[in-house]
């Protein structure tokens, strides 16, 4: 199973500074009608401690990444103490095995988590590459660019190709 939490760093950004909540929680209502708003989301924290805007924002983007990390691990804290297991924490998850679970701040909304994937074959090879099925779907993850994308698109690899020589990341993105 793995659990994730619905735009994080921009949720941590409104939780942590009241004055974004507001612009924030339209973009995100609003991001499927705009798909520029889902990516306003997903890019400006990034850029808020970028050389782009000389790391002007960073104290910004610290505050809306500590604020994600503390909803994961107390979250993560609570599966555990319900007799899960985490497997593999990512940005705003993690991957765990157990009962599927439930509770306090699931949900739709922004900063709100829920169950993206339940009753999965897992394995990792790392943090950031791993593959599951889930419902007779293969999905690999590998976070970067690797050979084997060069010669067969991710759509068609199968159970094991993370494994090959051709899977090392060339490129990370």
């Amino acid at each position: 199973e793995i659990i994730d939490f619905h735009n994080s760093y921009p949720a941590g950004l409104a939780n942590t500074h009241p004055e974004f909540k507001e612009a924030i929680t339209y973009l995100y209502e609003h991001r499927y009608e705009k798909p520029s708003y889902k990516d306003l989301l997903n890019f400006s924290i990034g850029f808020m401690h970028s050389k782009y805007v000389q790391y002007a924002y960073a104290h910004l983007a610290k505050d809306a990444i500590a604020d994600s990390n503390k909803r994961v691990k107390d979250l993560a804290s609570r599966v555990e103490r319900s007799g899960g297991r985490i497997l593999l924490y990512n940005t705003d998850g993690f991957w765990y095995t157990g009962h599927i679970f439930h509770g306090k701040g699931e949900g739709k909304a922004l900063g709100e988590w829920h169950n993206d994937h339940v009753n999965c074959r897992f394995r990792a090879k790392s943090a950031g590459a791993y593959e599951f099925i889930e419902n007779e779907v293969y999905t690999p993850v590998i976070r970067g660019y690797t050979d084997l994308d060069k010669i067969k698109d991710r759509g068609n690899w199968s159970w094991g190709d993370i494994y090959q020589r051709d899977c090392e990341v060339k490129i990370y993105k």
